[in-house]
């Protein structure tokens, strides 16, 4: 395939069986973002959910990382990271690891679009990108009594009203409000809160609407600016344009 990115990304499968049923719905989802950051993307989709990743990031359908410091990757997801000179071949990694939810072609859509859109926060803005980070491993440390939760972060919020417009012009708004309404109700079949408050929340937002993904991130700042500054970052929060 042609690609209309000068910059690419780089797709990678765990199997052939595997590239014959994403890669399609790949070019579907890239087509959604005309604009990429110029940084090489390694995209890899897995077979497996490894254990030792799981022991690293939790529980999760996607990770999107820059390379440099994300950690320790399994062999075979690793064996790309570096060119044969030794050098690295790639600036970021989009990883899906092989799970049933991330196989079904409207969750696929939705958590590839959504890593997607991490990497574009990243190439764009990376301390905004950073913040939201932080905030989202020390927000409840910040705060023991907040009932935020990790998907209302700023970045996280964009990410999800993006992935869910591109479901949406790839599948149809009726079958993304189906989905939506199965996920509910396979939540509450399994008395699993967590999933169906997840997914009452997508249900609510609305992908037209635009989003200030700075304004947004800058006011959970402000909030904790104090409790930011004492961590360890290559971000001045005491800065008024701390973003810069």
């Amino acid at each position: 395939m042609t690609s209309l990115h000068k910059f690419a990304p780089h797709f990678e499968f765990a199997s052939p069986d595997l590239r014959a049923k994403l890669r399609p719905w790949c070019n579907k989802v890239l087509k959604q973002f005309p604009k990429l950051p110029p940084l090489k993307l390694l995209c890899y989709f897995d077979n497996e959910n490894p254990e030792e990743l799981r022991q690293q990031f939790g529980q999760f359908t996607g990770i999107h990382t820059p390379i440099i410091g994300s950690g320790t990757w399994p062999y075979h997801v690793r064996q790309y990271f570096r060119d044969a000179g030794g050098k690295f071949a790639f600036d970021n990694l989009i990883y899906i690891p092989g799970t049933k939810y991330a196989q079904e072609e409207i969750s696929f859509a939705i958590i590839l679009a959504h890593e997607l859109q991490h990497f574009v926060q990243w190439g764009i803005a990376p301390k905004i990108y950073t913040a939201n980070t932080l905030l989202l491993n020390k927000l409840l440390s910040f705060d023991p009594q907040t009932d935020a939760k990790p998907w209302g972060i700023p970045y996280n919020r964009e990410a999800m009203i993006v992935s869910k417009r591109v479901a949406e012009s790839i599948c149809g708004k009726e079958a993304v409000r189906d989905f939506i309404a199965a996920q509910i109700a396979d939540g509450k079949s399994k008395n699993n809160v967590s999933k169906v408050q997840l997914w009452m929340w997508v249900r609510t937002l609305t992908p037209s609407t635009p989003y200030n993904l700075l304004k947004a991130t800058d006011q959970l700042v402000q909030k904790h600016k104090l409790q930011l500054q004492s961590l360890k970052s290559d971000i001045d929060f005491s800065a008024v344009k701390w973003w810069l």
